[in-house]
């Protein structure tokens, strides 16, 4: 199952490069990373679990196709005591979309797949995420700072983003269904808060 799953995920890579080749249009952005919250049917048990991705670099290209890694990504049950076997910690995250539907520029729904690798835990755990993906970017929402930081950096992450799919997690397969906060939004709550 997990081969293939590989050949899935190549054959996704070979696609998007094609796609870069025959378009040349792409754009850059990056953005601090994103908490999820999410509920996980699996074996008729559903548990909670919290996904956080630190720092995300993007490649979207002008045909909708896309490309994005992370240097960081820690997924854990929360309603169980911390264990071993309850948390992953990866440190080779890439992800591969197709925007097929925008609305302006504060909306994206996507297909995507992730693939989730150098995990912490042991070189042997891995994860595939695979399923859709719906973006808020709200742009008008953020402090004026956030906004030059988008024209000047290239600073665009989501407001808020939820996703559907199925995940592969050492061989177990789950569904999952989540709902996430851009991380740098975390941090501005909790500035307010001690203010």
């Amino acid at each position: 199952m997990f081969n293939d799953m590989k050949k899935i995920l190549f054959t996704f890579i070979f696609v998007l490069i094609s796609s870069y080749l025959y378009s040349h249009n792409f754009s850059f952005f990056w953005d601090f990373g994103s908490c999820y919250f999410e509920g996980i049917i699996e074996n008729n048990n559903t548990n909670m679990k919290a996904d956080i991705e630190c720092l995300d670099f993007r490649i979207e290209m002008n045909n909708g196709f896309g490309f994005a890694f992370s240097p960081l990504n820690y997924l854990c049950i929360i309603n169980k005591p911390l264990e071993e076997n309850n948390h992953i910690t990866t440190f080779g995250n890439v992800s591969l979309f197709y925007d097929f539907f925008k609305f302006q520029e504060d909306v994206e729904l996507s297909p995507f797949a992730s693939f989730h690798f150098l995990s912490y835990e042991g070189i042997e755990k891995t994860r595939f995420d695979f399923g859709m993906m719906l973006k808020f970017y709200f742009p008008k929402i953020w402090p004026e700072e956030m906004m030059r930081a988008e024209e000047e950096y290239h600073l665009r992450g989501e407001l808020l983003s939820s996703r559907i799919g199925v995940r592969v997690l050492n061989n177990n397969t789950e569904v999952f269904f989540d709902v996430g906060v851009n991380l740098m939004v975390l941090v501005m709550l909790a500035c307010n808060q001690r203010e």
